[in-house]
């Protein structure tokens, strides 16, 4: 019995660890069979990376595990974000959107890991075919008005200022203006009304209390800071 909990090398005489060996002859066999795995070469044609067992690279190793024998890249790896974004420029016509098929923002805009960070899909794309925005505030426009949806066709894409961009979303009906405003408490038919008692005298905290609102909205209605779109 103590023969046996020996380590297998002669002449070593020390307590076994693992695999019949003792701590140091068995991290002298490890290390002997990793420099030789290092020397054998991946078996998937094409692939000449160091194997690291059932001579596969660690890629297709995990590949062969998850998938069995099957290395077609197509089915194994899904296109990546860059990939995808080179088929939109490509494949994209102008008539219809290319809706962004990977992960999107809350506010439905694709976005992708570009570069070791997170960027908005649509604006790489007008990056890559338009070129660099003029100014580091200028936004990627959509002249469809679906940005939201996650179009990223480059057709409909071109830079332009803040101003610009916001004349665009009231032209396309997706501005948040009235009562697209999920937080509005007044309509579009009350405006009118309240310029109407401004116009004939009566104090803004008056109105306000009229209409359950803050003094300060029935303000910007008078300047036009709000509503001024009516």
């Amino acid at each position: 019995m103590a023969d046996k909990a020996l380590c297998s090398i002669p002449d070593c005489g020390k307590r076994v660890k693992s695999g019949r060996l003792c701590g140091m002859h068995y991290q002298r066999d490890y290390r002997a069979n990793r420099q030789h795995l290092k020397k054998v070469r991946c078996s998937v044609q094409g692939c000449n990376r160091p194997s690291i067992g059932h001579k596969l690279c660690s890629t297709h190793y995990q590949r062969w595990r998850v998938h069995g024998d099957s290395f077609d890249a197509s089915v194994i790896k899904p296109p990546s974000g860059l990939d995808l974004i080179e088929q939109a420029i490509t494949e994209a016509s102008a008539d219809k959107c290319w809706h962004w098929p990977k992960y999107r923002n809350a506010s439905g805009y694709g976005v992708l890991r570009s570069n070791g960070r997170v960027q908005l899909a649509h604006r790489v794309v007008c990056t890559k075919v338009h070129g660099d925005p003029p100014t580091p505030l200028h936004q990627a426009a959509h002249s469809c008005g679906r940005g939201n949806e996650g179009c990223i066709n480059w057709h409909h894409l071109r830079w332009a200022t803040g101003d610009e961009n916001m004349k665009d979303t009231v032209l396309h009906g997706t501005s948040l203006k009235g009562t697209r405003n999920p937080n509005a408490i007044l309509t579009e038919a009350d405006i009118p009304v309240i310029r109407q008692m401004l116009k004939e005298g009566r104090l803004q905290k008056d109105v306000a209390k009229i209409f359950g609102v803050h003094k300060t909205t029935i303000c910007n209605i008078s300047t036009g800071r709000k509503w001024g779109h009516l």
